[in-house]
């Protein structure tokens, strides 16, 4: 469908994820570009419509040069905007796709064990950001709900443990330790999904691995 259009950061046609990327993008004519370092300083909307090309002939020195400054500024952003990213490994933004479009484009990644976890489409908003503030932004926001969804797993799992330990007969009392810890364990995680807050990523991870740790005794 044309006007549909992904840019890639991280998913190198030399990598089988980057591959698998392309090639279902090829399969439903979706265009695909790369996000390269130098345009990590630029905004979301100059990387999605690059302004034209000059002609240098028909404007005058003292514009080429404020212009080739401008080059040097961006190219030093963009810099400084890699640098910050490097751990980012990979991410995937989408510009001109319906909803069901976007379902089925996803979809065809995910079957070819190819989804991308930092992703986000081009809003009005997030143009005016630059890529290297929108990829940080997105890779946060992706971390914090990988490290919930953890937490969400490890407390499904301890409560499971506490029910099967209560259900064997095994004691349990208020004094001994090692149930106090899971009980404990488990009542912060209840309160940190239910809340309705967002909490940093370290929070949810902490209180993963404190459930672990809870529920080892009663695994061995």
């Amino acid at each position: 469908m044309s006007g549909e259009a992904i840019y890639l950061y991280g998913l190198g046609g030399e990598t089988q994820k980057g591959s698998a990327v392309r090639e279902a993008a090829a399969s439903m004519g979706i265009a695909v570009h790369d996000i390269r370092a130098e345009a990590l300083g630029g905004t979301v909307g100059a990387l999605i419509d690059p302004p034209s090309v000059l002609d240098l002939r028909t404007i005058s020195a003292p514009s080429v040069g404020a212009l080739y400054a401008s080059a040097r500024a961006a190219s030093a952003v963009a810099g400084s905007e890699a640098g910050r990213i490097d751990a980012l490994a990979e991410f995937m933004l989408m510009d001109g796709f319906a909803e069901q479009r976007m379902d089925d484009f996803l979809a065809a990644l995910r079957e070819r064990g190819a989804s991308v976890g930092c992703k986000c489409t081009v809003t009005p908003t997030n143009r005016a950001w630059s890529v290297g503030t929108l990829m940080r932004q997105v890779a946060e926001e992706h971390a914090v709900m990988t490290a919930y969804m953890a937490l969400v797993r490890d407390y499904r799992h301890a409560d499971a443990v506490r029910s099967a330990v209560q259900a064997s007969g095994a004691p349990t009392s208020a004094t001994d330790a090692a149930w106090m810890e899971l009980a404990d364990a488990i009542s912060l995680a209840k309160s940190l999904l239910s809340s309705g807050e967002q909490r940093p990523v370290s929070t949810y991870r902490d209180a993963s691995v404190r459930l672990g740790r809870a529920c080892a005794p009663f695994e061995e």
